[in-house]
């Protein structure tokens, strides 16, 4: 790499460091799609070891993400349009 190169690449860091850092403060949105009813009793349970592992990692609920959660009610043909809302609502993720 030239020293020009180089320097012009230094040169950008704090830019770039500082859009990530002023990225980090916000809240990300994390859509969830389960093909379970919202009552099934492993939704619950599947949600909340999702929460509980992001939490370990420093990411909890309500603070540095949110939930959108859609459920198909065990109905598979649901998932394509429930996944549309979840992409309509600008999630940052989907999880499946």
């Amino acid at each position: 790499m030239r020293r020009r190169e180089f320097i012009s690449l230094l040169g950008g860091a704090p830019w770039s460091l500082t859009a990530y850092a002023e990225q980090s403060d916000r809240t990300r949105k994390v859509g969830i799609l389960m093909p379970l009813g919202e009552n099934d009793l492993e939704s619950p349970r599947r949600i909340g070891t999702f929460s509980q592992t992001l939490r370990q990692i420093g990411w909890i609920e309500g603070h540095t993400i949110a939930f959108e959660k859609r459920f198909a009610e065990g109905d598979p043909k649901r998932l394509p349009a429930l996944a549309a809302e979840l992409v309509h609502a600008n999630c940052d993720v989907i999880v499946t």
